[in-house]
C-alpha cells in the first residue's frame, strides 16, 4: 500500500483513505497508556490544525474524538481505541464508530511514541509530545484475519519496512481531561 505523506497522516484523512483494515491485530493487549489521555493538536504542512481528544473508557479502552479545526466541524470522527501488541511492538489500534457503513468497524493502526517534553516557558513544564506513525502494510493486508495480520506485521518488522522513515506526525498535548481513574 502506498504510504501517505505527513500532510495527510492525520486521523481524519486516514479514515477517508484506503488504509482501513477489516480486523485488528489483537484485542486490547494491556492497560491504556495514561500518557495518551488528553487533548492533542497537530498541524499539517498546509497549516490545517487537527485536534484529537483521547479519554479513557475503561482501563483497557480509549474513546478518541478527531476534529478538523480548519473545517470547524461540530461532529467529530469517533473511534474506540486500545493498545494491541505484536511481539514487543505496541500498536495504537483505532476502530471507527462512524455511522457510515463504509467506515464503521474498520481499523487504523499506528505506532506511537511519547517523546521528551518540548522547551518549557519560564516557570512552567514543557509541552508533552507524541509521535504517531501509520504502519506501512501491503494492500493485501486490508482483509486479513487477526492471526494473518500479526504475521504480516511481523514480516514487515523483520524486513524493517513497517515503520517508514518519513511521515510521522508530532502531536502536542494542549489540554488534559479528567477521569475517575486519576
Amino acid at each position: 500500500m502506498k504510504f501517505f505523506k505527513a500532510s495527510i497522516l492525520i486521523f481524519l484523512p486516514l479514515l477517508l483513505s484506503s488504509c482501513l483494515y477489516d480486523s485488528a491485530p489483537s484485542k486490547p493487549a494491556g492497560q491504556i497508556n495514561t500518557a495518551l489521555v488528553g487533548i492533542w493538536t497537530a498541524q499539517d504542512k498546509n497549516g490545517k490544525v487537527f485536534e484529537v481528544t483521547v479519554t479513557p473508557e475503561s482501563n483497557l479502552l480509549y474513546h478518541v474524538s478527531c476534529y478538523d479545526k480548519y473545517k470547524n466541524e461540530k461532529d467529530p470522527w469517533q473511534f474506540e481505541g486500545w493498545i494491541s501488541r505484536v511481539d514487543e511492538l505496541k500498536i495504537l489500534t483505532l476502530c471507527s464508530l462512524s455511522s457510515n457503513p463504509r467506515y464503521h468497524g474498520k481499523y487504523l493502526f499506528f505506532h506511537y511514541e511519547v517523546i521528551a517534553p518540548g522547551p518549557a516557558p519560564i516557570d512552567n513544564v514543557g509541552p508533552r509530545r507524541m509521535r504517531i506513525t501509520q504502519l506501512l502494510l501491503d494492500e493485501s493486508a486490508r482483509h486479513l484475519d487477526p492471526k494473518q495480520l500479526r504475521q504480516a506485521i511481523r514480516e514487515r518488522l523483520k524486513q524493517e519496512t513497517l515503520l517508514p522513515s518519513e511521515g510521522s506526525v508530532v502531536w502536542t498535548k494542549v489540554g488534559s481531561v479528567t477521569w475517575k481513574g486519576e
